[in-house]
């Protein structure tokens, strides 16, 4: 229940007050020894202080999730947390540990058939090339995660690419295309 209520608050856009819940719950869970819950919570706080900004916060609630996850043998949990891991390490810049962890999750997602996580990770390497001003890379990225997005009436608040593909296509003088 506390990760639907978390999501709940995501879809709301109220991130920080998903994350102050998870983050609760998270300290309750450790009192109790409810390890095994502890790597679904962390990586579900993670996604919810990445969008609230707190960028210190997602990568150590995503590096414990991951490494939880693995330990405990909760294969889909540490594909979420990568996932996080690798948005991180697009908004930084840090190229080679965002391909790294970015391939990783590609594959995990692969086994488990997990298109979503899949085109995370591809918006995550847009982001990652648009940073570093590599704007037809980044298009070409960001078009195919807003196209599948598009053809099935797709829109996650925070993962939708709309605004940054806006942006690259800004960025190279495709105004219409912008404006569209």
């Amino acid at each position: 229940q506390a990760g639907r209520l978390a999501a709940a608050l995501g879809w709301l856009g109220r991130h920080e007050q998903a994350h102050a819940y998870l983050a609760e719950i998270v300290s309750r869970a450790r009192a109790a020894g409810a390890v095994g819950a502890l790597p679904h919570l962390l990586a579900s706080a993670s996604w919810q202080a990445l969008h609230a900004s707190r960028l210190n916060e997602a990568y150590a609630d995503a590096s414990e999730a991951f490494e939880l996850a693995e330990e405990l043998d909760q294969p889909v949990t540490a594909a979420q947390a990568l996932g996080v891991v690798t948005w991180l390490h697009a908004m930084k810049g840090d190229e080679a540990r965002c391909r790294t962890s970015g391939e990783e999750t590609q594959r995990r997602a692969a086994e488990f058939g997990f298109t979503l996580y899949g085109l995370l990770v591809s918006l995550c390497f847009g982001l990652l090339e648009l940073g570093r001003g590599r704007v037809e890379e980044a298009i070409g990225q960001l078009e195919s995660v807003a196209r599948h997005a598009d053809e099935r009436d797709l829109f996650i608040p925070g993962v939708s690419p709309q605004l940054e593909l806006a942006e690259a296509y800004a960025r190279a003088g495709r105004a219409e295309q912008s404006e569209a």
